[in-house]
């Protein structure tokens, strides 16, 4: 199977980078930047979704839009990656953007705007979910390699879109915040350090992951920044494995490329370990470039790190 059939579903968002020059405020000492081009990329589940169409997946995205000016950019841009998109757009919300300013000279991160994403905004999309997962169980209308769930929190995520894939019956590897209710009897899920103790309680990351594996009965990939990552198996298997020593210039996404990484090779028929060690691999590569980098699969085949 050179071509797996992978579903995302999840919160999708759009990166806006603006990338400028300093200039001298004159209202202020407040810092002032002169926009000299602006980019955008699917962003969130987005991400996940490009990631694997990079790698060489056949990949059909469903999420949530507004209908509105970034909602069509979001649109424009995931089209050019080639992934089937099965998107619901809702006149009475907002598409999701985070925006970020960049030096143009060396890609220097200066700061972030986030729209589209407060309490309000959330609250909406939640007043939606029995609609959302009635829309999406009519788009879903073939089977799938795996299915990812990306979940950033902002409320497409629930207990109703979940019960609806798994109704697919394919291996479920998700990327969680703190609800880990929702990921029961899933094959794989990956938080980092953060979103692992606000799931579990114990005296160390390895001792929580055990845990998390034994409440969820699922496989547990925690990921550890610059500590690599571990581990935890439901058949009692666990190891970890170091971040590969390269030089790091921006960390933005590489838990998307990760993930994305482990699903794709997985599906390929490699071991759950040589999967990961593939994932572990694509996150050095990501690190060293500046935004969200989509490795490349003879990059990550290729390349020693």
């Amino acid at each position: 199977m050179e071509k797996p059939r992978i579903a995302v579903f999840g919160d999708v968002m759009l990166d806006r980078y603006d990338y400028c020059e300093n200039r001298d405020n004159p209202e202020s000492s407040a810092p002032c930047h002169r926009v000299k081009k602006t980019t955008f990329l699917p962003g969130g589940a987005g991400n996940v979704a490009v990631n694997l169409a990079t790698l060489g997946a056949e990949v059909i995205l469903f999420g949530l839009i507004g209908k509105d000016e970034y909602g069509n950019s979001f649109l424009n841009e995931i089209s050019k990656f080639g992934i089937h998109q099965r998107l619901l757009i809702e006149g009475n919300i907002k598409t999701i953007v985070k925006q970020r300013i960049l030096s143009i000279g060396d890609g220097r991160y200066h700061g972030r705007l986030d729209f589209g994403d407060d309490s309000e905004e959330i609250d909406k999309i939640k007043s939606l979910k029995s609609e959302i997962s009635e829309k999406i169980k009519l788009l879903i209308i073939e089977g799938f390699d795996a299915c990812i769930i990306s979940d950033y929190d902002k409320g497409f995520v629930t207990q109703e879109l979940i019960n609806e894939i798994k109704k697919i019956n394919s291996p479920i590897y998700a990327d969680p915040k703190k609800n880990k209710s929702l990921y029961y009897g899933i094959e794989l899920i990956k938080p980092n350090r953060k979103e692992l103790s606000a799931m579990v309680h114990a005296e160390d990351d390895k001792k929580k992951a055990e845990m998390l594996s034994r409440d969820l009965n699922t496989n547990v990939l925690l990921t550890l920044g610059e500590k690599g990552m571990y581990y935890f198996g439901k058949e009692n298997v666990s190891f970890e494995l170091p971040a590969h020593k390269v030089e790091v210039s921006d960390v933005t996404g590489c838990g998307d490329t990760a993930l994305a990484t482990l699903v794709f090779y997985r599906t390929l028929g490699k071991s759950m370990k040589e999967a990961i060690e593939l994932a572990n691999k694509a996150a050095g590569i990501s690190v060293q470039h500046v935004g969200c980098y989509h490795a490349k699969r003879e990059e990550i085949e290729g390349t020693n790190l």
